[in-house]
């Protein structure tokens, strides 16, 4: 009887060897998933500033991100692929396939909101410009994780914004001037894993002053280097074509965060001054040009 259970065994522990080998088994197949949250839901300052009220963070996933594209460079690959991860509207969060990644390591960068990429433009799998030709362009989401293949275990991707935004608040404006072209200066071009910042660019936008006009602001990327300050021009164009042009005007721009600059005209004496908000105070520009 002994012998005979030992055999029974044996051909159990036989049987049980041969099926972990087989792909129906899952004993050898990745077991872990990637999902993709939004860390930046609000800018970090939002509710300091009059109309700049926080959002509710348990909105679905497309509240806060259009669109997101996955860049894989996978150990050994000759050059990075792109996947589009997809996400419903009611989702609150975004998957990444498994299948997607090939075995061994895997370098995933993933970008949020990142408009239509012209033909012939990088697929560079660490690099994305912030302000192509000088443009303001898309309030851009950057996500990044190094991973190995097959996944044992699961793993979370956190989008960050890569920009911050400028608010314009204008107070008594003379009632000829019917536009404002702003000019921000010194800014970063690029950003990358790990949020890195590279390069310098600069962006222009312009406002037309109608009663629809809305929220007079932009996004724009950080300024250089730690604690350097952005330089802001003010163009304000009048109805019969003149201009009167505010320069010099120093601008905190941090990713994430709401900078603000209020230029304000005194309607009596015709005197212009200026104010601006960052880090959670209100300044006064001292030597404000006016051209």
């Amino acid at each position: 009887m002994r012998h005979a259970l030992s055999a029974l065994s044996l051909v159990f522990a036989a049987t049980l060897s041969v099926s972990c080998f087989d792909d129906d088994c899952g004993c050898d197949a990745a077991s872990g998933r990637i999902t993709v949250a939004v860390a930046d839901k609000n800018y970090d300052n939002a509710g300091q500033i009059a109309g700049q009220e926080r959002r509710d963070e348990g909105l679905p996933f497309a509240a806060y991100l259009t669109g997101l594209a996955l860049w894989r460079q996978a150990e050994g690959a000759p050059a990075a692929e792109m996947f589009r991860p997809r996400f419903l509207p009611g989702d609150a969060e975004a998957t990444i396939d498994p299948a997607w990644l090939l075995p061994g390591a895997n370098r995933l960068l993933l970008v949020g909101n990142e408009p239509l990429r012209p033909q012939g433009a990088s697929d560079s799998l660490f690099v994305r410009e912030l302000h192509p030709g000088g443009d303001e362009s898309a309030d851009l989401y950057v996500g990044w994780e190094d991973v190995v293949a097959p996944l044992r275990s699961d793993r979370t991707v956190r989008m960050f914004r890569a920009k911050g935004k400028l608010l314009i608040l204008p107070d008594g404006l003379p009632s000829d001037v019917v536009g404002i072209e702003a000019t921000v200066d010194n800014l970063y071009r690029n950003v990358g894993r790990d949020l890195s910042y590279a390069d310098s660019a600069g962006v222009v936008k312009r406002f037309a002053l109608t009663r629809a006009a809305g929220e007079l602001s932009l996004l724009a990327a950080p300024g250089r280097a730690p604690g350097s300050l952005s330089t802001v021009t003010l163009r304000l164009v009048k109805r019969d074509g003149a201009s009167l042009t505010l320069s010099n005007i120093p601008a905190a721009i941090r990713r994430n965060r709401i900078s603000v600059i209020r230029p304000i005209c005194d309607t009596t004496s015709g005197v212009w001054s200026l104010e601006v908000f960052a880090d959670g105070r209100w300044t006064q520009v001292e030597e404000l040009h006016i051209d």
